[in-house]
């Protein structure tokens, strides 16, 4: 509160008779107004930036070497390691079975970090899925689109619903 102004903050409703809006610019009204509502300026409007042209679609060579060396690569490391277990099995059958066993366990938990990680995917989508369909929530009534998002989230009805109420 500043010492010019000792007037305490206070709730009013601007079709009050007692409330008159005047703009900065112009004189003050004399008369039995209560409240003298100045309106701030508006801010300048944001620029519009516009999108550059969009420019022909070509063949992407750096994703086509890219995606070619790397099945290269697996490749080579798949042929290694089958050298390698077929090595070991001539040297000795129990080394050989203890690499084959270490070669499926590489396997497995490598089958098993990716399908984690495509589950974790589909989640993020499912998530920003809700998110572009909350925007129409927004002007209605927000408890009824929560709930709706929450079902839909969940995969059903939510816990408090599904509980059975007391007669």
């Amino acid at each position: 509160m500043s010492a010019r102004n000792p007037r305490r903050p206070a709730a009013f409703r601007l079709d009050d008779p007692q409330v008159v809006v005047v703009s900065p610019d112009e004189p003050r009204p004399t008369g039995r107004a209560s409240v003298l509502v100045t309106p701030e300026p508006e801010k300048a409007s944001v620029p519009v930036i516009v999108a550059p042209p969009a420019r022909r679609r070509r063949l992407p060579w750096g994703t086509v070497f890219w995606s070619a060396s790397g099945g290269l690569v697996t490749l080579g490391f798949g042929l290694a390691v089958t050298r390698l277990i077929e090595d070991l099995f001539a040297r000795s059958e129990a080394l050989g079975y203890v690499a084959l066993s270490l070669a499926s366990a590489a396997a497995i938990g490598l089958s098993a970090f990716v399908i984690r990680e495509i589950a974790g995917l589909a989640r993020l989508n499912a998530v920003e899925r809700l998110r572009a369909r909350r925007g129409g929530d927004r002007r209605g009534r927000p408890r009824d689109g929560a709930r709706r998002r929450a079902r839909a989230f969940s995969g059903g009805e939510s816990r408090a619903a599904a509980r059975p109420r007391p007669h």
